[in-house]
């Protein structure tokens, strides 16, 4: 047996999914572990393809002189894709947060070096 959420393997009496939390019952179960490992499969590759649009974006950011904020929203709707169609990706996961708390240290730095600069000059 499996849980349909998170397609986490169950033992016989679970009331709930240990991974996910969600409740089990005969509409939350899947039987068919072939049918498993084949959207694992899919969710592997999808993961895959969103993981290389994500670092092809974070690339054409630091390399790209007039288009930076293409290539940024490029990155962060790749990984937040990612991140909604491949939620048991660990590594899309990771990615997100840490370019979550980087982009919050970014616009911390931003008003830091603003509120710098009106203090300079007043």
């Amino acid at each position: 047996m499996y849980c349909k959420n998170c397609r986490e393997k169950l033992k016989e009496g679970w009331n709930y999914c240990p991974k996910c939390k969600n409740i089990l019952n005969a509409e939350t179960i899947e039987m068919d572990e072939e049918k498993i490992i084949k959207s694992k499969k899919k969710e592997l590759k999808e993961s895959i393809i969103y993981i290389i649009i994500f670092f092809a974006g974070m690339l054409g950011i630091f390399i790209s002189k007039s288009a930076k904020g293409i290539f940024f929203i490029v990155s962060l709707i790749s990984i937040v894709t990612g991140l909604i169609r491949c939620p048991n990706s660990i590594f899309i996961k990771i990615l997100f947060w840490l370019y979550l708390i980087g982009l919050i240290f970014y616009v911390i730095f931003i008003f830091t070096l603003i509120s710098a600069c009106i203090n300079l000059l007043v």
